[in-house]
């Protein structure tokens, strides 16, 4: 009896190897800093930011942004939160 896996579970498990493999030789300081470091590259890459609540917690929303147009150049200058 065959069974039929998915192939996006397929490459749920392919990811979840790589990433093993790509951590399995560090120590867990070592480990908790690599997420630290690819966590806060993807949000540099996908324009977000953690932004700390009242309760202690971080959440994670889009960076806020605003358009200054002068002389018909515009700038892009990020508000202050």
């Amino acid at each position: 009896m065959t069974e039929k896996v998915d192939k996006s579970l397929k490459e749920v498990w392919e990811w979840k190897e790589a990433c093993y493999q790509e951590i399995k030789n560090m120590t867990s300081e070592e480990r908790i800093n690599h997420i630290t470091r690819e966590a806060d590259r993807i949000l540099e890459e996908y324009g977000m930011e953690t932004v700390e609540c009242e309760d202690g917690y971080r959440r994670i929303q889009k960076k806020q942004r605003s358009i200054v147009s002068e002389k018909k150049e515009e700038y892009y200058v990020e508000k202050n939160l």
